[in-house]
């Protein structure tokens, strides 16, 4: 049975040239081959140009059905490993940040930890995606609850009427005929500033991080329909028709808008590091500085990112960001993982430490933000969703702005003022935009703002989006271009040569239908993730930027990782040398604990560290309900059916590579030497002891020539059988290995590949 993967996400084993084979008779195939793609590319192109259409999708080599017996006790329990340790202090310096492991079949594959690669659409998940932000035809009617329909804020709230930029408030002109009026001169404007309102220390409340208090004085704009806003952050715009500035008349339009005044930020800044004694000891003054810049989407797996945001992957990876490929979760929902990065700890740890009840303010905990603070830094935070924002639900959050730069008191106001559209738990739209938009805006305005200051201070920033992502599986679609403009922007302002970026997620979907799947279940604890360096930080530290392109591709990481890193940033010029690189490479253990000792590995490990390749879950401080390891490797009989019948495909593939050489001789399987069956963590199991996909690791010997090669076959149940039969999906993924030499028995070929494969001789 065929299995059908899309163009963009197939991936293959190395191809053999075709000009390599001495025999001519093979041109005319080559140029029926070229004509046949040639038609497919087109038909490609016709397909995926259609409005919510599904990519055509080319087939890949068969997959084999095989009927076997596997009894409960024949489920794998035990995981295996021979593998031997490896020491490396500097990681080898591969190019081509996005480069994908996956071509292994497998996202991360080592000693410690065995990630699958699964195909965005594969069928199992197929019927749960739509790609809704192409249904253009659809439009919003008034409807609240409808995720297929495209969110069109303007269309109930009305247009605009007032816009901003980074000083000043206008009125716009096309929007005027939609109030009834013909010129600017018809409306008038006023704006009132509003500010937060900060609780005594010894009796808040929980409400102590949503309490605002407008000003009594509504400042009016100029005739000319403009206004300039100083030092204020938040404004709230009243249009009225009549020229009095009357409360008892009322307003026709209301809308909400922000500001980053620099003025304000060092205030706080100034009295934040006098709160809580920030010192910085590494003569912050003389230190160079990295920006750092984090967008954040809730609820976001990898796979899903890949499905519904095409045009935001494109920009991160036009950019050269890494995907971090092994990126795990540790904890349910939006908090616990957020305080992994902000902190390095575990909540539990948190609330050891500083928090010991939800009804405690969270502003004592060692937030990463405050070692900025310490060392010159700005500091920024916008989030939407505020009834459920990540430091809020369930929570008193905090009793002052936490960073210099703080959004909640506008996002507040504007989402329970002028918040509509309500699609399950959140109002996706605040007046006439998105209240991602808000997010979005804001994180440019303090980027902007800190670009232009002639003293440039450096600016840490978090931004987070919460109300198109957290309940819907196929919204996301919607957040696709106004994320990647917004990248787009930063980009042109020059700032990305200072700044590291990080686009991260903290889980992905939690509920709904995709979430009774295997592959559901694996989605929602594999986050998205890419981290993307300045070229200059690259070049300056070539060893821990070696280290970050391995880590991210090949390797278990965490939300403390994150925090690590975060770190170092902040002391490049101590942490990020070679020679810091070197030393402290060899301060982390060589080799995994033994029996059941407690690894002495660090819960956090830098990204510009070399992780190593035997980290499983419980040394990396993944709870096993969170891990995406297959486990429980076992040892199969050889003479298994499955094991024979794995063993048979995996020596066609070998002959189906070297197909195109007439002088390679067919290779026939003589021995089966290893079976290693490794399955997935129960907790991923849709139903309780029922296996949906294994992995077969084998390693065979052939004839002619006695090679030895090892190799990975997938096995996905189809279905279930009388007596305990069950019929498998069987193939071999990612590449296979010669593990042994071969000499001159592959001198009649040159390609480099196909000496892996090819015996000369009939």
């Amino acid at each position: 049975m065929g299995s059908s993967v899309p163009d963009r996400y197939f991936v293959t084993s190395p191809r053999l040239p075709e000009d390599q084979a001495k025999n001519g008779k093979h041109r005319q195939s080559r140029l029926l081959t070229c004509f046949l793609v040639l038609i497919v590319v087109a038909c490609l192109v016709f397909l995926l140009t259609r409005p919510g259409s599904c990519p055509a999708r080319p087939q890949d080599w068969p997959w084999h059905q095989v009927a076997v017996v596997m009894e409960p006790e024949d489920v794998p329990q035990q995981q295996v490993t021979t593998r031997k340790p490896t020491v490396n202090h500097v990681a080898d310096s591969e190019d081509g940040p996005m480069k994908r492991a996956s071509g292994r079949g497998f996202l991360i594959q080592t000693s410690g930890c065995k990630i699958p690669d699964l195909d965005p659409l594969d069928p199992a998940v197929r019927k749960f995606v739509r790609f809704y932000e192409l249904e253009s035809n659809k439009q919003s009617e008034g409807e609240e609850d409808d995720q297929s329909i495209r969110p069109d804020c303007s269309g109930k709230f009305g247009p605009a009427l007032v816009e901003s930029n980074l000083t000043s408030l206008y009125v716009v002109p096309s929007a005027l005929s939609h109030y009834n009026a013909t010129k600017i001169s018809d409306v008038y404007c006023c704006f009132r500033p509003f500010h937060r309102v900060t609780m005594h220390p010894s009796n808040y409340t929980s409400k102590c991080d949503d309490v605002s208090k407008y000003d009594e004085e509504c400042i009016p704009f100029e005739k000319d329909g403009t206004i300039d806003v100083l030092d204020e952050e938040f404004v709230r715009v009243e249009c009225r028709k009549e020229s009095v500035y009357d409360d008892s008349v009322p307003m026709f339009y209301k809308d909400f808008h922000y500001f980053a005044p620099v003025v304000v930020a060092l205030e706080r800044a100034e009295e934040q590091r006098k709160e809580y004694n920030l010192k910085d000891v590494k003569q912050s003054s003389e230190r160079e500085k990295w920006n750092v810049l984090i967008l954040g989407m809730d609820a976001v797996s990898r796979l899903n990112f890949h499905r519904q945001m095409p045009k935001t992957k494109e920009v991160l990876e036009n950019l050269g960001a890494n995907e971090i490929l092994g990126y795990t979760k540790i904890g349910d929902n939006t908090f616990p993982n957020i305080v992994g990065v902000m902190t390095g700890m575990p909540e539990e740890e948190l609330k050891a430490t500083c928090w010991p009840e939800s009804s405690v303010k969270l502003d004592d905990c060692p937030w990463i933000w405050y070692n900025y603070t310490a060392a010159g830094y700005l500091t920024a935070f916008g989030e939407d969703a505020t009834w459920m924002a990540t430091f809020d639900y369930a929570k008193t959050g905090f009793l002052k702005p936490p960073m210099h730069f703080y959004l909640r008191p506008l996002a507040k106001k504007a989402e329970d003022e002028n918040g509509h559209l309500k699609r399950w738990n959140a109002k996706v739209c605040v007046g006439p935009r998105l209240s991602v938009a808000t997010v979005f805006g804001y994180a440019e305005k303090v980027v902007q703002t800190l670009v232009l200051d002639q003293d440039k201070p450096p600016f840490f920033g978090h931004f987070w989006a919460t109300s198109l992502s957290h309940d819907y599986l196929n919204s996301l679609g919607y957040m696709d271009d106004p994320f990647s403009e917004l990248i787009g922007r930063i980009e042109e302002t020059g700032v990305l040569e200072k700044t590291v970026l990080l686009v991260i997620s903290d889980h992905g979907l939690r509920w709904g239908g995709i979430r009774s799947t295997y592959q559901g279940r694996l989605e929602e604890r594999l986050p998205l993730a890419y981290i993307r360096l300045p070229q200059a930080m690259r070049d300056k530290y070539p060893s821990a930027s070696a280290n970050l392109r391995r880590n991210a591709k090949k390797r278990l990481t965490t939300p403390y990782d994150i925090h690590a890193t975060l770190l170092d940033i902040l002391h490049a010029d101590t942490a990020m040398t070679q020679e810091a690189v070197s030393r402290r490479s060899k301060e982390l253990p060589s080799s995994p604990p033994k029996g059941n000792a407690t690894s002495e590995l660090p819960r956090s490990v830098s990204l510009f560290l070399p992780i190593p390749e035997w980290r499983t879950c419980k040394i990396a401080w993944i709870d096993p309900h969170w891990c995406c390891c297959h486990s429980a490797e076992k040892d199969m009989d050889q003479e298994d059916p499955v094991v024979k019948e794995a063993a048979s495909i995996l020596i066609e593939r070998v002959n189906e590579l070297v197909d195109v050489y007439p002088q390679c001789a067919k290779r026939n399987l003589t021995l089966i030497k290893s079976a290693i069956m490794s399955s997935p963590p129960d907790e991923l199991l849709p139903e309780e002891g029922k296996q949906v996909l294994q992995d077969l690791a084998l390693i065979v010997e052939s004839d002619p020539g006695s090679a030895l090669f090892e190799a990975t076959v997938r096995l996905i149940p189809t279905k279930e059988e009388d007596e305990g039969n069950t019929t498998y999906d069987m193939k071999v993924i990612g590449t296979i290995s010669r593990i042994n030499r071969y000499g001159n028995q592959s001198a009649c070929v040159d390609e480099f590949h196909a000496k892996l494969y090819c015996y000369c001789g009939s």
